[in-house]
């Protein structure tokens, strides 16, 4: 399976990139969304999610064990079918697994299709150190 990168975000001395798994890439594609929509505004980014997971011991500095390099691979879809009385909230989706060894955490986000607004996802994602 072929990793895509679909770009980096910097911030001062620190670097991600982006990469995305083929079967997540053709399923955000048939749902009309840019690639470019995966890719977070910097800052904010930084300050509010990868800062707060790399400061594991919460001095307010990101632990120098984890450095200054990191990855970030979109992997995961779940899509919400609905809320049902006996099951609760029903999902379904798919992930491709990939070979990650210096794992920091799993996120995801939240998308809307163009092609039909009505319809809701979540996309998966794995944090990494490089």
């Amino acid at each position: 399976m072929k990793i895509e990168k679909i770009g980096e975000v910097n911030f001062g001395k620190f670097k991600t990139e982006f990469k995305i798994t083929p079967k997540i890439k053709k399923y955000i594609e048939e749902e009309n969304i840019s690639l470019a929509s995966l890719l977070p505004d910097g800052w904010k980014w930084y300050e509010m999610f990868l800062f707060d997971e790399v400061d594991k011991d919460r001095d307010g500095k990101p632990d120098k064990k984890l450095g200054k390099n990191f990855v970030v691979i979109y992997n995961k879809i779940t899509e919400t079918l609905g809320w049902n009385q006996e099951k609760g909230l029903e999902t379904s989706g798919f992930e491709e697994k990939v070979d990650i060894k210096k794992l920091i955490t799993h996120s995801s986000t939240k998308l809307t299709s163009i092609k039909n607004p009505k319809k809701e996802f979540m996309i998966g994602y794995a944090l990494i150190r490089k």
